[in-house]
């Protein structure tokens, strides 16, 4: 009873019947105290970290962006350029006033938290934050197309356009070399360049001395049998003028693909014999008739008028379209891969014009017989080409080479034309369609249609005049397969039914030469 009086909560403990339901109470309260789910309570001393956001498709180990439990305070981020950049302290925009963050660890991840900048002045000049998920990436190049290429100026051939000067030799070039292909720089110098026009524009134009393969005339005017006076030797080698010019364009920035237009003509040869009535020597036209005969055509009369007239001419032209590929590009040079379509002219002629004057007892004076004859050829080649072109810069100097293959159809055509006029008076003149060398046995026009081939070689030697322009000489040769020449459709035999004939002969036909001209590339 004690306990009773000085602990008045014993008195719950009170066994007497009346007070069992105190018993009761007592026992499921210390029961409620040892269920599960009071050992499954965190211990004391257990720290529990709070709960961070997650991104719906966010990894469970992924870092989380930011706490539920108080604002992110954001950190001021401050350019600097550099390093090589900075001359002095001045050229940094730094604010050194600015607190150092504080470092905290929560759930082992280091989160960076910067206090909260008080100053509104810096605040204002502070640069935004770009968050990092919005900056846009460029893809990377891929590494067949890099070559020497460089967003910005550009090499004349390689992607970068180059100025040589006595400096040194930049973009990617050290004193032992261009390790990336610093074009026609080398090892002297290469100071990279602004483009002056955006659209890779490029071009020439050459002054052309080239000479081509010649006539085996026969002969076709004498002072005797045995004094020609036009034929007996090759004519038409003599070196003519001409021009070349080309224009194209490169269809991408890294000047890997192109489109070029070119086209080249020679001057029109020309050769030719002429004679008038009061010449002081006999001149005839020979021909053969089993035995060597010939028709005087000027007797030695006080006529001043012209007896015979003989005119050669030749013109040769082309042009082609091709399609440029890079094949390999480095060490200050390229190749390129050409193919395209292309085409060629020789076109040809041989006009005679004679008057033969009729001296015989029985022929009435001022008699006379005037032909003229013409054998015009033209050869016209169309196909395509397969080829390759080389460039190489060292310094100032470039080296260009090309070499092409067409492959095509060459449609040869063949007119022979005639008319005679005989004038006996008092008769009227008589006309027929027959001469001397062109009769009814080889009168008229044939055409026909061959496969050719044309080789083409092209070397040229350039200096660097400026950024643009390169002086260039170099040399060229070009061939045709089974050209028809005019003097291959002349036969000198004539026996008034079979011949002449039209028995023609084809053969390879080529120009070659030298050429003088200017390169542009912008």
């Amino acid at each position: 009873m004690i306990f009773r009086r000085h602990l008045p909560f014993v008195s719950w403990l009170d066994f007497r019947p009346e007070r069992q339901w105190h018993h009761c109470l007592i026992a499921v309260i210390v029961l409620a105290g040892f269920t599960p789910t009071a050992f499954a309570q965190t211990t004391r001393g257990t720290y529990v970290p709070p709960k961070l956001d997650q991104a719906p498709n966010q990894a469970p180990n992924q870092a989380p962006k930011r706490l539920t439990n108080g604002p992110v305070k954001t950190i001021r981020s401050v350019p600097q350029p550099p390093v090589d950049a900075v001359d002095s302290e001045a050229d940094y925009d730094y604010d050194y006033d600015q607190e150092e963050p504080s470092i905290v660890r929560v759930a082992h991840q280091t989160l960076l938290v910067a206090k909260q900048e008080t100053d509104t002045e810096a605040a204002k000049k502070a640069p935004a934050v770009v968050a990092p998920e919005e900056i846009e990436m460029p893809e990377p190049m891929p590494l067949e197309e890099m070559g020497s290429y460089y967003d910005g100026p550009e090499m004349m051939h390689t992607g970068i356009a180059s100025y040589c000067d006595d400096g040194g030799c930049s973009m990617g070039c050290d004193g032992g070399g261009c390790s990336m292909g610093c074009d026609s720089c080398g090892d002297s110098a290469c100071a990279p360049l602004p483009r002056l026009s955006n659209n890779q524009w490029f071009g020439s134009a050459e002054w052309l001395m080239w000479y081509r393969r010649g006539q085996n005339l026969p002969v076709l005017a004498s002072q005797t049998l045995a004094t020609p006076l036009f034929g007996g030797e090759r004519l038409g080698e003599q070196g003519e003028s001409g021009g070349r010019f080309s224009v194209g364009r490169w269809l991408d920035r890294q000047e890997t693909q192109g489109i070029a237009f070119r086209f080249w003509g020679a001057n029109k040869e020309n050769f030719g014999f002429s004679a008038a009535g009061n010449s002081p020597i006999t001149i005839a036209r020979p021909f053969n008739n089993n035995a060597t005969q010939q028709v005087i055509i000027n007797p030695l009369l006080p006529d001043p008028s012209e007896f015979l007239n003989i005119q050669l001419q030749s013109e040769v032209y082309g042009g082609d379209v091709s399609l440029k590929r890079l094949w390999f590009r480095g060490l200050g040079g390229r190749v390129d891969l050409l193919y395209g379509y292309q085409f060629f002219r020789l076109n040809e002629s041989l006009g005679i014009n004679s008057r033969a004057v009729l001296a015989a007892a029985e022929i009435p004076p001022n008699s006379s017989i005037d032909m003229q004859e013409l054998f015009d050829v033209k050869n016209e080649f169309h196909g395509g080409h397969l080829g390759i072109s080389t460039h190489y810069g060292e310094g100032r100097w470039v080296v260009d080479g090309q070499f092409k293959l067409g492959l095509g159809s060459l449609k040869r055509t063949a007119a022979l034309t005639a008319m005679s006029t005989s004038t006996i008076p008092p008769a009227i003149p008589v006309i027929t369609q027959e001469g001397l060398l062109i009769t009814a046995s080889n009168r008229g026009t044939t055409s026909d249609s061959t496969f050719a081939v044309s080789p083409e070689l092209n070397l040229n030697l350039g200096y660097r005049l400026n950024r643009n322009m390169d002086f260039t000489v170099g040399y060229t040769y070009l061939s045709m397969s089974d050209v028809l020449q005019v003097w291959r459709t002349v036969d000198t035999t004539v026996n008034g039914t079979t011949r002449p004939a039209r028995n023609f002969s084809h053969d390879n036909y080529w120009v070659q030469g030298l050429n003088l001209g200017v390169t542009f590339n912008y």
